[in-house]
C-alpha cells in the first residue's frame, strides 16, 4: 500500500491553509475597499460637470513658455489701486489682478506693516496683456539681447502675468524712484511669510532650468492655501507641484495637509464629472494642462 510521508503531508496541510488564507484577504480586502468606495460615491460626495476648457481657468494653472495661457478663459482683471489697503503702494491705477488675489495681497502687506512698520512697498506690475509682454520682450532684446532677455523676460502667451494671479514688488523711495524688491532687510519677512497667505516666490535660482527664467525675488504668484504652504516647504516650483498632484488621483490616495483635502481628477475630452463633498467648502482649478485639482476646506 502507497502512503504519503507524515512531513509531506504537513508541508501540504501548510501550503492549502496559506492559500486559504490568502484568499480570504483578498476577498475582505475586496469587500472593504468597494464599501468604502460606495461611501465615498453615494454618502459623502456629489459629481458636478466641467467642460475640458475650464482646465484652463484657476489659482492652479500653470503658465511658461511651453504651457501657454488661454486668453478666451481668463477673468477680468480689476485695478489693485482701487482696492488696495493703505499697507503698500501701487505704481499707477493702470496695474490690475484677478479679483482672488485682492483680500490676501491686503491681508499680507497689513500684516508686514504692522510687524515691520514698513509701507515702502510698491506694485509696480500686474496683469499684461500680449500685446503687453511682447512690447517688454522686444524692449529687453533691444537692451540686452535675445538670448540674455529670454532669460529675463517670458514670451508672450507664456507670462504668469496674463493670468492676473502674477505682481511684481518694488520699493518706493522718498524721491518717487523704485529701487529693486530684493527680499533682504524688512523684505525678508514677506519672503518668508508670503505662503501663510496663498502666495508664491515663483522664481528662484535653483529651479532656473525647470522654470526658464532668472532668479526674481519680488515675482509673486497666488497660488492659494495650503498648496504655498506645501510647495514651500517642499521648495518645490509650480512645474513640480503640478506633476506632484498627478499622483494624488480622486479613487486612490489623497494629498492631506493641515486638514486640507487635495486630489486630482484628469480631464475628458469634453465634460468631465468632478466627485466634489456635499458637505464641505471646495474650489476646483485646472491646471492648463489635463485636469483639475480639488481643494477640499476644512470644517470650521
Amino acid at each position: 500500500m502507497n502512503t504519503v510521508p507524515k512531513k509531506r503531508k504537513r508541508k501540504r496541510k501548510h501550503k492549502l491553509l496559506k492559500v486559504f488564507f490568502l484568499c480570504f484577504l483578498i476577498i475582505i480586502s475586496f469587500f472593504i475597499i468597494k464599501s468604502a468606495l460606495k461611501e465615498i460615491d453615494t454618502k459623502d460626495y456629489v459629481l458636478i460637470e466641467k467642460s475640458y476648457g475650464n482646465i484652463y481657468i484657476g489659482n492652479l494653472i500653470l503658465v511658461n513658455n511651453t504651457v501657454q495661457f488661454h486668453f478666451e478663459n481668463g477673468n477680468e482683471p480689476i485695478s489693485v489701486f482701487d482696492n488696495k489697503s493703505s499697507s503698500y503702494k501701487v505704481k499707477d491705477k493702470s496695474i490690475l489682478v484677478n479679483e482672488s488675489i485682492t483680500d490676501p495681497l491686503n491681508n499680507m502687506m497689513d500684516d508686514y506693516q504692522a510687524k515691520t512698520g514698513d509701507s515702502n512697498v510698491i506694485i509696480v506690475s500686474g496683469h499684461r496683456t500680449f500685446d503687453n509682454q511682447k512690447i517688454l520682450l522686444k524692449n529687453n532684446i533691444s537692451e540686452f539681447g535675445e538670448k540674455e532677455a529670454r532669460r529675463l523676460v517670458a514670451l508672450p502667451g507664456g507670462s504668469e502675468h496674463h493670468t492676473g494671479l502674477a505682481i511684481d514688488f518694488s520699493v518706493y523711495s522718498d524721491s518717487g524712484n523704485s529701487n529693486d524688491f530684493n527680499g533682504k532687510g524688512n523684505q525678508k519677512w514677506i519672503i518668508e511669510n508670503a505662503y501663510k497667505y496663498g502666495f508664491i516666490i515663483r522664481y528662484k535660482e535653483e529651479k532656473k532650468a525647470i522654470t526658464g527664467i532668472m532668479d526674481e525675488p519680488w515675482h509673486f504668484r497666488y497660488v492659494g492655501i495650503p498648496h504655498a504652504k506645501i510647495m514651500t516647504k517642499s521648495n518645490m516650483c509650480l512645474e513640480e507641484y503640478i506633476e506632484y498632484l498627478r499622483g494624488f488621483e480622486y479613487d486612490k490616495k489623497h494629498l492631506t495637509t493641515d486638514n486640507f483635502d487635495i486630489y486630482f481628477i484628469k480631464a475628458e475630452k469634453k465634460i468631465t464629472k468632478i466627485p466634489v463633498p456635499k458637505n464641505k467648502a471646495y474650489t476646483v482649478s485646472g491646471n492648463n494642462v489635463d485636469g483639475f485639482i480639488v481643494t477640499v476646506f476644512p470644517t470650521k
